[in-house]
């Protein structure tokens, strides 16, 4: 699955890098965060009260779709920004639905003592499959053009779609609340308990510079370089194959010798050299060791702390307080994109990066000054599971009034 949209989000990045440069990129980039941020919510309520096994296979068919009509477009030489936005609202509400059920099914299927582990295993696999997507489209890119890389993953989400169809897992219960009402719900309760309300906020800060250094800079860094376009698929898997090396257990060994909290502060400094170095490097190997460091910071940062704030909520809001914390970072990526658009015909690709390693620096600091977080990221695995309904009962029973 995650291997079918490193293939799209390659192909299609260099398509319009090469045909419309880095305007046409920076307004794709704003525009999807914004559709993302507007239909994640919307993704949510899918995911309620059905099988994440069906959802996850009519959301698949649906990105299909559209790669096929993206392939069909770049094959007979059509290219209009207007209509690839279009269809790429189709590929954001499907990725909705695809991230809220995929960001909860390792709750349902573990118990608190194997939670740490299933998670580790479920990055693992996330991360081979965000290295196969790149590495296929890096070998169709050398060949062919990105016709032919897209109409690839509408086969491969074809076949992904009827894999997922017969998946087993639980329905999460419907909830009665309107979809707007269940999104406040989320940001209410997340707003009420301190750790929450500051997380959410210094993340929402660091994904501002975050975002465009990580996605919208990579291609026009390599075309910068007069690099083809096969390149960006090798920086793809490079940062996707960091991904798995911190999968595969350095990310849980770096966190178990010197701690949780010092996991993510050390992961927080990888990011920021490897942007820093994005920015001063001039050669294409040099793109991959940085992005490869990234890679193991992304995965660090996500594993140590993911693993605790999702067993932490209580199962009947992970969704909608999942949904919530999504919403923030898009809006955050959208945000960042468009001032990287806003800058990038000012400014060299090389500036921007240094600009934006600064600036997840200068925000990454808030992390120390989020209440009690060094507390709760040292609280044992199996402890943690409804910590949030155990710290802030009253919280929950007032939302559920």
């Amino acid at each position: 699955m995650l291997a079918s949209f490193g293939l799209h989000g390659v192909a299609l990045s260099w398509w319009i890098t090469t045909l419309g440069g880095a305007r046409d990129l920076a307004l794709y980039a704003t525009a999807y965060a914004a559709c993302s941020m507007v239909f994640l919510p919307v993704g949510a309520r899918c995911v309620e009260g059905r099988r994440k096994g069906r959802a996850l296979a009519f959301a698949l068919a649906a990105m299909a779709f559209e790669g096929l009509a993206l392939a069909a477009m770049a094959f007979h030489g059509i290219y209009r920004l207007e209509v690839i936005l279009l269809l790429e609202g189709v590929h954001t509400l499907a990725l909705a639905v695809v991230m809220t059920a995929s960001s909860t099914v390792a709750l349902d299927l573990s118990s608190s003592e194997r939670l740490m582990g299933t998670l580790s295993a479920q990055k693992c696999a996330q991360a081979v499959g965000r290295a196969a997507g790149p590495g296929l489209a890096t070998v169709l890119l050398l060949v062919s053009t990105p016709a032919h890389a897209l109409l690839a993953q509408a086969f491969v989400q074809c076949v992904c779609a009827g894999l997922a169809y017969g998946l087993p897992g639980t329905s999460v219960p419907r909830h009665r609340g309107s979809l707007a009402g269940d999104l406040l719900a989320g940001f209410r309760v997340k707003w009420h308990i301190p750790l929450e309300r500051h997380w959410t906020l210094t993340s929402f800060l660091v994904m501002i510079p975050f975002t465009p250094a990580a996605g919208l800079l990579v291609p026009l860094k390599v075309a910068n370089l007069g690099l083809e376009g096969s390149w960006l698929g090798a920086c793809e898997a490079a940062s996707a194959l960091g991904m798995l090396v911190g999968a595969l257990g350095v990310s849980a060994r770096l966190a178990h010798v010197i701690g949780r909290y010092r996991a993510i502060v050390v992961s927080l400094s990888g990011e920021v050299i490897a942007f820093l170095a994005l920015g001063l490097c001039g050669r294409g190997w040099q793109m991959l060791a940085a992005l490869g460091i990234l890679g193991i910071s992304v995965s660090t940062m996500q594993l140590v702390g993911q693993t605790h704030r999702l067993a932490a909520m209580p199962s009947d809001y992970v969704a909608r307080m999942t949904a919530a914390n999504l919403v923030a970072l898009q809006l955050a990526g959208a945000i960042g994109n468009g001032l990287a658009g806003m800058v990038l015909p000012h400014i060299t690709v090389s500036t921007a990066y240094i600009a934006c390693g600064l600036l997840v620096l200068a925000a990454g600091t808030g992390f120390s000054r989020i209440p009690s977080f060094r507390e709760f990221l040292e609280i044992d695995p199996t402890k943690v599971r409804d910590y949030y309904r155990g710290q802030h009962g009253p919280v929950f029973e007032r939302r559920a009034e």
